[in-house]
């Protein structure tokens, strides 16, 4: 019987629907596939964002795939269904022209968004449950849309034409009945009413079988197969510059270096070069030039994060201080073995100069090729939980049952529409944006509706954030008449801080046990402390070594901190995945193709193939190293070590010899000047007390710890109501 009632469903949503949907489109997809429906759309409110997941679920398990999505059309709720490619195009676009003109909360069209496409969509208008405005939707819309909710008399005869605009849909937002409460907490609200998916012997029970089975059929064989656009199979991207002039720039850059003249650094540019030129990059690493030089325009900071200082290109160019050959950085580690790997430059700029980067990027490649990189954010446990917690406590005589609900379910649910603090999707003007997202304002920057995580591969996300180490470092140099250019980073005294705070020349004594690297980002962490401590660092290579093992997952806990305790060097240990291609290739003589390759496993996670573990072994690798290449889960990329620990070694310069310039500087920007406040308030019987019974949270313990770091060295605040520093012989620190 139930083969005989195959549907197409033609209004589901899932947890893609702000707020509302529970359920991934993966669940959706499986659920109509077990009640024998034959083909789906997908009406998420607002958001064409399970896209992706919902063509890659339908494929899997046959199911005909159908995109849409349900707009507010002056009070009526109307989905939208693509018939062409160019369809899903214009569902994207109306969505962009909603009002309100900020994210997607709370939107709605007029009819003319609507009616200029109607020649690629079809219109779906849902009932509301009392049927007041069948009138107005049976006038302006292609179907009618009919819910198990609705009211009609379907025992009363109806005109031909208007059986024939009839459809069922479910209209629904759950899979199952002990989703309700999932639903109505996500909502805030609470109904009487079920919003299931149905199948046809549900809905026959209801309504004719001309509405449930025979009329979405005919909707059906008026929409194209295979239009969903996927994404580019190549990556899309601005084209600002010609592979010869891009080479002319390169030659016009290291003009005036001397190192690009010798062989070993000419030779390796050549290979580098090459590599991105035939596989089209090079605008890439333009940009990022761009980006570079709109900073040094500025008189800020500019600075290259992750691998980007892997390259000799991001050198030669300025886009990273960072010679990658004096640091023994290989260019596989950004640019793959055989340089075809897809550059991922992230630059650091100064929060002076960086809400200014939309603006520029709307100059460099037009105001069209340009968006913010929205993301979706899903609730964590956490947040279900909370939200479950009150929700029940205010509402839990209307359900039975309540240990049936999954409350996991959602985390499947977007919760939030936001932007990435510093990433931006950049196209060619060839390309449309509409054919993958729509566009929506946030915090006044238009913005891909769609998570850029299913983006990035075809359209370029550039990476921009904000660090305030940037402006630290700037404000220092204007301090002191020391720039950051000229700030060494070998300074005896300086280096000497691995060891002591002898260099500090402290006045009194608060922690005996204070990190020398009090309020120095990359080592001022009681976590990396304790790194130094047990490793004992003493070199600028030492401390790139403990930059690496501070970060990743599984590098230091339970594994190098071992090797370190039973008396292997810092030498003998991976902190960075360059260290297993460059430990494999230099100590053990592994060939490159293999030790990249082992390289590539461990950095994520996947550890050592047994085919590779012979060779490794036949080349003298001990097995306490192939062991702790097995537990790692992820590793950072030694240019990003090498430039987090160049600016702490002149942060930390300055520390050493301007302290007043330094602890000004660092309260007045890196410190929550509210919670100061409230620390300066207490007296000292107060502060003692809240001490004693652990009444500071974390980030207040650690602004302490910071501000002793500066009494020690006789230094403190002129007043209460300002962070203006001055030495002085008499400090009390709450008096």
């Amino acid at each position: 019987m139930e083969e005989e009632n195959k549907r197409v469903e033609l209004c589901v949503h899932t947890g893609y629907s702000l707020r509302k949907g529970v359920g991934s489109p993966s669940d959706v997809v499986k659920a109509a596939k077990e009640m024998g429906i034959s083909a789906l759309a997908i009406c998420d409110d607002y958001s064409t964002g399970g896209y992706t997941e919902f063509f890659k679920a339908c494929t899997a398990n046959e199911v005909k795939a159908i995109y849409g999505a349900t707009v507010n059309v002056e009070g009526n709720r109307v989905a939208l269904l693509a018939k062409t490619k160019d369809g899903v195009a214009a569902i994207n676009n109306i969505i962009s022209i909603s009002t309100p003109d900020d994210k997607i909360i709370g939107c709605q069209n007029k009819i003319d968004d609507i009616a200029k496409f109607k020649e690629v969509l079809i219109t779906i208008g849902i009932l509301n449950d009392d049927c007041k405005n069948l009138d107005y939707v049976f006038k302006n819309f292609d179907y009618v849309g009919i819910t198990e909710r609705n009211r009609l008399n379907f025992n009363k005869p109806m005109p031909e034409a208007t059986m024939e605009k009839l459809v069922a849909v479910s209209d629904s937002y759950y899979l199952n009945k002990s989703d309700k409460l999932l639903f109505d907490t996500i909502c805030g609200s609470f109904s009487y009413e079920y919003r299931l998916l149905r199948s046809g012997n549900d809905l026959l029970c209801k309504m004719p079988r001309a509405l449930v089975i025979d009329n979405p059929l005919k909707v059906l064989q008026k929409i194209d197969d295979d239009i969903f656009y996927g994404y580019p199979t190549h990556l899309d991207y601005p084209n600002l510059i010609s592979a010869d002039d891009f080479r002319k720039l390169i030659e016009k850059c290291i003009k005036d270096k001397s190192e690009f003249k010798t062989e070993e650094y000419s030779s390796r540019l050549e290979i580098e070069l090459d590599g991105v030129i035939k596989n089209n990059y090079w605008n890439l690493f333009y940009i990022a030039y761009k980006v570079a030089e709109f900073a040094k325009g500025k008189n800020e900071l500019v600075g290259c994060r992750g691998s980007g200082s892997s390259s000799l290109i991001s050198y030669a160019l300025g886009i990273t201080a960072i010679d990658p050959i004096k640091w023994n950085i290989p260019y596989q580690t950004f640019l793959g073995f055989h340089v075809d790997k897809i550059p991922d430059i992230d630059l650091n700029v100064s929060p002076t100069i960086h809400g200014q980067m939309y603006d520029f990027y709307k100059d460099l490649v037009g105001e069209h090729s340009v968006a913010g990189a929205g993301y979706s954010y899903m609730l964590d446990s956490q947040d279900v939980s909370a939200l479950l917690a009150v929700y029940t406590k205010q509402n839990n005589r209307y359900y039975e049952n309540l240990e049936d609900a999954k409350p996991y379910k959602l985390m499947n649910t977007v919760y939030d529409i936001d932007v990435h603090p510093g990433g931006f999707m950049l196209k060619s003007p060839e390309n449309d944006f509409y054919k993958y997202t729509a566009i929506k304002k946030v915090n006044g920057i238009p913005t891909t509706c769609t998570d850029f995580h299913f983006l990035h591969d075809g359209i370029l996300k550039m990476d921009v954030l904000g660090h305030v180490d940037l402006e630290v470092l700037k404000l220092l140099g204007e301090k002191t008449g020391i720039k950051y250019d000229d700030v060494p980073i070998d300074d005896p005294k300086v280096l000497s801080l691995m060891g002591g705070s002898q260099a500090l020349n402290k006045k009194k004594i608060i922690n005996p046990d204070a990190n020398p690297f009090e309020c120095i980002s990359e080592f001022g962490s009681e976590f990396m402390h304790g790194v130094i401590e047990a490793a004992h660092p003493k070199t600028i290579d030492d401390l790139i070594k403990i930059s690496g093992l501070g970060h990743g997952m599984n590098v230091w806990n339970g594994n190098a901190e071992y090797l370190i305790k039973a008396g292997y060097s810092l030498e003998d240990v991976f902190a960075c995945r360059d260290d297993v291609f460059n430990i494999l290739t230099q100590k053990y003589k592994i060939k490159p193709e293999i030790a990249f390759a082992v390289m590539e496993d461990v950095r994520k996670g996947r550890g050592i193939k047994n085919v590779y573990v012979d060779s490794l072994k036949e080349h003298g690798v001990p097995d306490h190293l192939i062991q702790s290449l097995n537990l790692i889960k992820y590793m950072f990329p030694k240019g990003h070590a090498v430039y987090y620990v160049i600016n702490a070694l002149k942060l930390a310069y300055y520390k050493v010899y301007y302290p007043k310039e330094f602890y000004t500087v660092y309260f007045g920007t890196n410190v929550n000047k509210k919670t100061l406040a409230g620390i300066m308030a207490l007296s000292n019987d107060e502060f003692v007390r809240k001490s004693e019974t652990n009444g500071f949270n974390n980030d207040e313990l650690k602004l302490i710890s910071n501000m002793f770091d500066m009494i020690e060295r006789g230094y403190f605040f002129e007043n209460k109501e300002e962070i203006n520093v001055v030495e002085t012989d008499d400090v009390s620190l709450f008096e």
